[in-house]
């Protein structure tokens, strides 16, 4: 029997509710309400004091257990972030040993802002048609696994759910774009416009949040 899941705050509150109901009953059915003050009561002040410092310990220990699943399933979903922000390294704005941890959240944040600045600043044709078929093949291969992480990414945050869902839909329409059709450029430079701006929203909403790898 797996008695940790049932080991929570609500079912212990319960768990002291009763005991104090049976302790209550039994002491005055034995000796009233003076064997309540003289006996009873000071053992009950002594008692609640020591499962209110349990209580606060234990909320304690299941808080930090939560974050640490959090920032496992966060470490999960950056992962394939940083699959994706490998396909810029042949951009001059990408360092050479540039990671994405969120431990960098400063750095990430200039990166992914010159990387965009950059991305812009290219007209359509300077823009290796190397880098937009292997980006859009990239997308093709991930846009599934990303999809399916969509619950993952709900149980960290409302904005680590935002910035994923418009993570998916932009990495969708630029896996559906024709390679071979230049009128498809405008659209492929808005899209990873966009996916950069939300890629570094979900690494702030990592760091609001202290759910990366290293937070705790």
């Amino acid at each position: 029997m797996n008695i940790s899941k049932h080991l929570n705050k609500r079912n212990i509150m319960w768990s002291c509710l009763v005991i104090l109901v049976y302790f209550l009953t039994h002491g005055f059915s034995l000796g009233g309400y003076s064997h309540y003050i003289d006996n009873l009561l000071p053992e009950f002040t002594g008692m609640f004091f020591e499962l209110f410092v349990v209580l606060l310990i234990f909320n304690k220990w299941q808080e930090r257990e939560e974050s640490k699943q959090k920032i496992a399933k966060e470490k999960r979903l950056r992962e394939f972030l940083i699959f994706i922000i490998n396909e810029f390294s042949s951009f001059k704005s990408m360092p050479e040993a540039f990671s994405f941890y969120g431990l960098n959240h400063t750095e990430n944040q200039t990166v992914l802002n010159r990387l965009k600045s950059e991305f812009l600043g290219e007209t359509k044709t300077s823009i290796p048609t190397q880098f937009r078929g292997s980006f859009i093949r990239h997308c093709q291969l991930d846009i599934d696994a990303l999809t399916a992480l969509l619950p993952v990414a709900a149980n960290l945050s409302e904005e680590h759910f935002k910035s994923w869902a418009r993570i998916v839909y932009f990495v969708k329409k630029s896996s559906m774009l024709n390679i071979e059709n230049p009128e498809e450029f405008e659209l492929f430079d808005e899209y990873i416009e966009k996916l950069i701006d939300y890629m570094r929203r979900f690494d702030r909403a990592s760091f609001d949040n202290q759910l990366y790898h290293g937070a705790i």
